[in-house]
């Protein structure tokens, strides 16, 4: 049997796939948003039948007498003649709401008014048995409980009745369930449930429980509780956790409560899910690569290409394996042809486009648009089905109006119902709803294969028999496929995702079919050469073009290359390849640069764009995000590198194609070269430098078409970008910053403080007004006494110390930095002709080269407070006196830094130089180089470093 989830509006069947599905973040994020909808349910009132014409604060101001009104809400439907039909007042309190409905007569501008609760639909919040209903639960005596057995939602043992139906059923929720919210269920909200939020519950909220928020609970602060001990116990909230009972300490409010064991709750849903992902990552390969490695050594199979064509015979479908998808497809046919007479199943996916591994789940697809006449006259009754309100029926089988007038997640409803009653081999069945393809998962007990059934899914069918025809065409394209298939498998890149952030097999596939359509010349064709060979006979699916001819009729490739070469070329391809800036297009074997699809509106776009060869919107690696995208590029980098070896003689007699699955470094290998992060231009970042990358898919299309307006987007970018990094150094962290160089103009490198000789930084430009009342007395006492301190005068005194102002003024070559005679790092100074004295360039002062740089930006930074001290407590501080999180708060913090908490140093605590550059690919992507130079010496460099580093890349992220 299975039970409902009113929440997801889905089927539970197993145990298992219960705990699953309670602990997903798709359940708790509906669950909570209907707690969140019952509530302001509670806090609203429903009017109606006020004059046309009233507005909303005549109705605010009227129904405020009975107490503060949050939100007025009109219907949308606006008629010209008739006005607003009705409204929704929202109250901050459900008290309010009852107030108002409470008063009999309510009378607005001379008009009569219909007040009566909103309407709200209430659902259950735990599964239920399709019959079972919790009101119509008898509550049973404590005399009768029995010690239920703690094994789960649907435990083996039986209390009372055989399948756990009843009230004393283990499998069931009622008043004695094992897991039920009943008043005595073991882990249910009941009573004396041991995890329910009632009287004596363990771990709930009740007056006994040992973790409840009541007064004897073990855990918390009430009258007897051990971590609220009057008594002086020190557990966790020690001397702190004195109850007011007693006159001594703080008390806990109902809300500190109940934030507190909502966290509680969030830590343990977030560790079942960890335990869930892991437990699927650790899903088994068909072949290990010791079992692999093993293999080629007996078999004594030599040569990459021939190694690879062994992979194949290790790692494809088995024919066994194939008979037995034929008899889950058998035993489908024979369960639902009853109700839909002359039901289609088609297998689609990697089990039949030529490309499976051996124990890859299985893909089905119903096709019901062509229901026959039945074949018996007796009508088969349907399982549970008054939730389905597309069906007007009992019984089957249905005629194809019928089917055609059901949504596709009805019919993935009724006919994952109808394998729980009529096909007893299909286990562990579950709905997963979608608006895009709702599906029906289950695995085969025999077997244990796992499947997902679909009914409307034409275009993956196709997609599957175009697949077929590309393994076809050339007998080089499978070996290829499945040898990156399995490196990416051991690497952890790729698998079946199921939400998570791998590459899907699908989108592998298109990978290595767009490296072979690129190839020189190319080794296969692109989608849309297929469509125009079938000329006027055109495949439409959906209003897509899926057209394609069959390989037999596709003019042979000229590529000579093997499969070695052509396996090292894909890590080569790939290896420098810029996802983030660029979109695979396969059906024409085109990249398209990411702004274009941005400002287009093609398809929502991510790190990582792959197009659908038919449906053109949909991009199959949404899912994978920069932690994955970066671990693709560097295992990419690593593979290009290990397989490079194969074409050295020294290594001809040693190479193989496991080098590319192990871990072991290859002689010759620099690992300190490719774990080093590159970018998109090939560039290995040192220590003191990093990447600023223009990220496309997070700009929206207004600010790309203001850019594109300025007459180059990637250009106009690094000119915004370059301004708002210096901002962030100049203006919000109080850096005096000098420039050297640049080629923009001022208004891009504006200073905003003078830092004057004997006088503290005068503000030129702030996001912030201070005043009087923006600190408190302790804080206008800090500051009172901060101001005695003074920067020191910025000036140029000579190399000789005994010059006097005047000869300075006069003798300008003379001059030397004041903040570099100020560092602890000694000068060297010029001679008397003024020439350098020889020796190594210092980097600090060296000539650099921005011939390549379309922006760069080379100054001098000099710090004179700790300005990363101390700022995340003042931070939070400012946030409890109403600041919001933004860049005038970051400036806040370090103007507070520097006028009341901390005081300047007389001499620069460091100086460095900031060197910013752009590299720009024109019509494909953009990004800024960020360079750091020091003297050595500098004792605070690399805590500075790592500080700004850190700060602009979270700014330029959260506020550019």
């Amino acid at each position: 049997m299975f039970v409902v989830c009113d929440i997801c509006q889905v089927n539970i069947s197993t145990a298992q796939e219960y705990d699953r599905h309670m602990c997903g973040k798709r359940h708790q994020a509906r669950l909570k948003s209907y707690e969140e909808r019952k509530k302001q349910s509670n806090c609203s009132v429903f009017v109606k039948g006020f004059p046309p014409g009233t507005k909303d604060i005549e109705l605010e101001n009227y129904f405020s007498y009975f107490g503060k009104v949050k939100h007025v809400f009109f219907d949308k439907q606006h008629n010209k003649v008739k006005g607003r039909s009705f409204a929704i007042i929202e109250y901050e309190a459900p008290n309010s709401a009852q107030i108002a409905l409470s008063y009999k007569s309510h009378v607005l501008n001379s008009e009569h008014l219909i007040v009566r609760p909103r309407d709200f639909k209430e659902l259950q919040t735990t599964p239920y048995f399709p019959w079972q209903k919790e009101k119509e639960r008898q509550q049973l005596p404590w005399s009768n409980y029995e010690e239920p057995n703690q094994i789960g939602a649907f435990g083996q043992q039986r209390q009372q009745f055989n399948m756990g139906r009843g009230h004393f059923g283990n499998k069931g929720r009622g008043q004695y369930g094992n897991m039920g919210p009943g008043q005595y269920g073991n882990m249910g909200p009941g009573q004396y449930g041991n995890m329910g939020p009632r009287q004596y519950g363990n771990v709930g909220q009740g007056q006994y429980g040992n973790m409840g928020q009541a007064q004897y609970g073990n855990m918390q602060q009430g009258q007897y509780g051990n971590m609220g001990d009057p008594y002086g116990e020190d557990m966790g909230f020690g001397n702190q956790g004195y109850m007011s009972f007693y006159g001594e300490g703080e008390e806990q409010t109902q809300e500190e409560i109940a934030k507190r064991k909502k966290d509680i709750e969030k830590q343990k849903i977030q560790k079942l899910q960890k335990e869930r992902a892991k437990k699927e990552e650790e899903e088994q390969l068909p072949i290990t690569l010791e079992e692999l490695n093993q293999y080629m050594q007996q078999k004594m199979v030599i040569g990459i290409s021939n190694q690879m064509n062994t992979m194949i015979e290790l790692l494809q479908v088995t024919p066994e394996e194939l008979q037995q998808r034929y008899t889950i497809c058998k035993t489908l046919e024979d369960a639902l042809s009853p109700f839909f007479p002359g039901v289609a199943i088609n297998q689609f996916g990697s089990s039949v486009n030529g490309f499976g591994i051996r124990g890859c789940d299985m893909d089905v697809y119903l096709d019901l648009s062509k229901i026959g006449i039945p074949c018996r006259s007796a009508k088969i009754q349907l399982p549970y089905h008054r939730d389905i309100r597309s069906v007007k029926k009992n019984a089957g089988p249905f005629n194809q109006e019928e089917v055609d007038s059901m949504s596709n997640y009805d019919k993935v409803k009724l006919i994952s119902r109808i394998l729980i009653e009529h096909a007893p081999s299909c286990h562990n069945t579950l709905t997963v709803p979608s608006n895009r393809c709702p599906l029906i998962r289950f695995q085969h007990e025999v077997s244990g294969i796992k499947c997902d059934l679909s009914v409307n899914n034409k275009l993956a069918l196709q997609n599957t028999r175009l697949l077929q025809t590309y393994s076809l065409f050339d007998q080089r394209v499978k070996p290829l496929i499945y040898a990156v298939r399995y490196w990416a498998k051991v690497k952890g890149l790729a698998g079946n995702p199921k939400a998570g952030n791998q590459l899907s097999n699908y989108a592998l596939t298109w990978m290595v079919l767009y490296y072979l359509m690129n190839t020189k010349p190319s080794l296969v064709p692109t989608v849309e050469y297929l469509a125009s060979l079938c000329g006027n006979d055109r495949t439409w699916i959906d209003c897509w073009d899926c057209s394609f001819v069959a390989a037999q009729m596709i003019p042979s490739s000229k590529n000579i290359q093997t499969t070695e070469e052509l396996l090292h070329g894909f890590f080569s391809y790939y290896g420098s390849f810029d996802f983030r800036a660029s979109c695979i297009c396969v059906r024409t074997g085109l990249i398209i640069p990411v702004a274009k699809m941005v400002l287009d509106k093609t398809m929502k776009v991510g790190v990582v764009n792959i197009q659908d060869p038919f449906v053109l919107n949909h991009n199959i690696t949404l899912n994978v995000n920069d932690k994955m995208a970066s671990k693709i590029s560097q295992e990419l980098k690593i593979a290009e590198t290990k397989s490079k070896t194969w074409f050295d003689v020294k290594f001809a007699e040693t190479k193989s194609i496991t080098d590319i699955f192990n871990d072991i470094v290859p002689e010759g290998l620099n690992l300190d070269a490719v774990n080093k992060t590159v970018d998109a231009s090939g560039l290995v970042l040192g220590k003191y430098q990093f990447l600023v990358p223009m990220k496309t898919q997070n700009m929206t299309p207004i600010k790309l078409r203001e850019l594109e307006e300025e007459g180059d987007i990637y250009l106009g970018w690094c000119k915004r970008m370059v301004k708002f990094i210096y901002g962030l150094i100049e203006r919000v962290l109080m850096f005096d910053c000098e420039i050297r160089t640049t080629n923009l103009p001022e208004e891009f490198h504006k200073k905003t403080r003078t830092y004057d000789h004997s006088k503290k930084v005068k503000l030129a430009t702030t996001g912030v007004k201070r005043g009087p009342d923006s600190t408190d007395e302790v804080t206008n006492a800090k500051k009172s006494k901060t101001e005695e301190n003074k920067v020191i005068e910025d000036k140029k005194p000579s190399a000789n110390s005994e010059n006097t102002e005047e000869q300075k003024n006069k003798n300008p070559q003379c001059q030397v930095d004041a903040r570099k005679e100020d560092s602890e790092v000694p000068m060297e100074t010029s001679g008397a002709e003024g020439k350098v004295p020889e020796g190594p360039v210092d980097p600090f002062d060296a000539e650099i080269d921005f011939s390549k740089n379309e922006i760069f930006l080379d100054m001098d930074v000099l710090v004179f407070l700790r300005i990363w001290a101390e700022r995340k407590k003042i931070g939070n501080k400012l946030k409890e006196r109403g600041f919001q999180e933004s860049i005038e708060l970051e400036q806040t913090i370090s103007e507070t830094l520097y006028y009341d908490y901390l005081k300047p140093s007389r001499r620069p605590i460091l100086e460095f130089r900031l060197i910013i550059r752009s590299d720009v690919k024109p019509g494909m992507a953009s990004s800024l180089l960020v360079e750091a130079i020091s003297r050595p010496g500098m004792k605070e460099y690399d805590a500075v470093f790592h500080f700004v580093k850190k700060f602009v890349l979270k700014a330029v992220e959260k506020w550019f």
